[in-house]
C-alpha cells in the first residue's frame, strides 16, 4: 500500500511536470469536474486465446464549469424532449442517437443531440475529453525501451518519436493475433531477463520481413537499427530490459487508475464528481488514496442523482464513438463527408455544435483536450476539426 503522504507527493510531482511541459493556465482555479466513461474495458490482458478485449478508445470525459451550477432536472429533461412515458430513471447516451444508425454523422442526426449541445453552450458549461486507446497505449514502452540510446541524437525528439510510436502501432496492428500470442509466450509486459534478447529478436524479425511503403522506410530502417542495438548492448554488457521487467505477467493495463486520478493531480484546487465506478473506487481504497488529503478533491456519485453526470455520460458516449469511427476513415474521407454534407441538415449542425463545444474548451484551457492515441487518428480528428475552424 502507498503511504497516505506518497500521493500527495505524487500529486505534486505530476501538476509539476504537467506545468512544466504544457501551456497550463487554470490549473490553480477552482473548477467543477463532472466525469463518466465510455468504452470502459476495465482491464487489458493477455490469454492463451489472445487479448481479453477488441482495442478500443477508452473514453474518460464529461462537462466542467468554472461555478457550481444548480440545474432543474425537469426542465432539462423537458427542453431534450424527454417525457413522462420515457421509462427510465436518467438519460444515457443511447437515449439520445438516432436508430437504424449506421455510421457516426447519422448518429448524431437527432434533436435532442441539437438541444443538448445548445443547452451546454448556453449555460457556460464546457466539455472535458480523455481518450484512450488501449492496444496503442499497452506497446509504445516497447519503443520508449529500445529507443533509448540507441536513437539517433537529432532524432529524439516529440514529432520524430511520435511519427516512430505511429508506426510501430500501426505494423503491429496489422497482425492482432500474431502479437497476442507472441506477447503471451513472453508473458508482456513482464519479460524475463533470460529471454530479453529472443523477445527483442522477434520483433525484429517482423519488421524486417514485413511490407513497408516506400515513404516509411527509412523510418522502419532507423527503427530496426534502434533494435539492432539494444540487443547488441545486451549481449555485450549489463544492460536489461527497464519498462519491459518487473511488471505484473500478461497485464497490459491493469485499470485505468492514471487517467481517472490525472485531472485530480493536475486541477488540484478544482472539485471532480465522477459516476460510480467500482474498479476504480476500490484501488483507491487499496492504496491507500481514500484516507490522503486528495479525497478532498473528488468523490463517486450516483449518476442517477446528479444531472451533470446524466450529461456526462453523453459526453463520454459521442467521443467514444467519434473516435472508433475517425479509426475506420482515411483524412480524405472524413473531409470529403463534411465538405459534401447539406449545411442545413441537422447532421451538419450538430457536428458543427460538437466542434463548438471542442473549442470552447481549446481556448479556455486546450490540455483538457487529452488524447492518448496514435498520432494518426489524432490527426484526423484535427482535420475534422479544421472543418469548421
Amino acid at each position: 500500500m502507498i503511504k497516505e503522504d506518497s500521493w500527495e507527493i505524487t500529486s505534486s510531482k505530476i501538476k509539476e511536470t504537467v506545468e512544466y511541459i504544457s501551456d497550463l493556465r487554470k490549473s490553480n482555479e477552482e473548477l467543477f469536474f463532472y466525469y463518466d466513461e465510455s468504452n470502459n474495458i476495465r482491464k487489458y490482458t493477455l490469454k492463451s486465446t489472445g487479448f481479453n478485449n477488441d482495442n478500443v478508445n477508452f473514453s474518460l470525459a464529461g462537462v466542467f464549469s468554472t461555478e457550481e451550477k444548480d440545474i432543474s432536472k425537469e426542465e432539462l429533461y423537458d427542453s431534450l424532449g424527454f417525457t413522462n412515458n420515457d421509462n427510465f430513471k436518467e438519460f444515457k447516451f443511447k437515449h439520445f442517437i438516432k436508430k437504424n444508425s449506421h455510421t457516426f454523422f447519422e448518429m448524431i442526426d437527432t434533436e435532442k443531440f441539437t438541444n443538448l449541445f445548445k443547452f451546454i453552450k448556453n449555460n457556460d458549461l464546457y466539455v472535458h475529453v480523455s481518450i484512450l486507446n488501449v492496444f496503442y497505449y499497452g506497446i509504445v514502452d516497447i519503443v520508449d525501451e529500445i529507443i533509448h540510446e540507441t536513437i539517433t541524437p537529432v532524432k529524439l525528439n516529440k514529432v520524430y518519436v511520435g511519427e516512430l510510436k505511429e508506426f510501430v502501432y500501426s505494423k503491429m496492428f496489422l497482425e492482432y493475433d500474431r502479437f497476442s500470442e507472441m506477447f503471451y509466450d513472453f508473458h508482456y509486459p513482464n519479460i524475463k531477463e533470460a529471454n530479453a534478447i529472443q523477445f527483442l529478436e522477434n520483433i525484429k524479425e517482423y519488421f524486417e520481413t514485413v511490407s513497408i511503403r516506400v515513404s516509411k522506410r527509412e523510418l522502419n530502417k532507423e527503427w530496426l537499427g534502434c533494435i539492432k542495438k539494444k540487443i547488441d548492448c545486451m549481449k555485450s554488457s549489463t544492460d536489461k530490459l527497464v519498462l519491459l521487467a518487473h511488471n505484473q505477467d500478461d497485464v497490459l493495463i491493469e485499470n485505468f487508475s492514471e487517467l481517472y486520478s490525472h485531472k485530480i493531480f493536475v486541477y488540484d484546487k478544482s472539485i471532480h464528481l465522477f459516476d460510480k465506478e467500482t474498479v476504480i473506487e476500490e484501488y483507491w481504497c487499496q492504496t491507500g488514496m481514500v484516507k490522503s488529503t486528495i479525497k478532498d478533491r473528488y468523490n463517486f456519485e450516483d449518476s442517477e442523482k446528479y444531472i451533470m453526470l446524466q450529461i456526462s455520460d453523453v459526453i463520454a458516449g459521442i467521443f467514444a464513438k467519434l473516435f472508433d469511427y475517425m479509426a475506420c476513415k482515411s483524412i480524405y474521407n472524413l473531409k470529403s463527408t463534411v465538405t459534401e454534407m447539406d449545411k442545413d441538415s441537422r447532421q451538419y449542425k450538430n457536428l458543427k455544435l460538437l466542434m463548438e463545444l471542442v473549442n470552447r474548451t481549446e481556448l479556455f484551457e486546450s490540455y483538457l483536450l487529452n488524447f492518448t492515441v496514435p498520432t494518426s487518428l489524432h490527426k484526423k480528428f484535427i482535420a475534422l476539426y479544421n472543418c469548421f475552424y
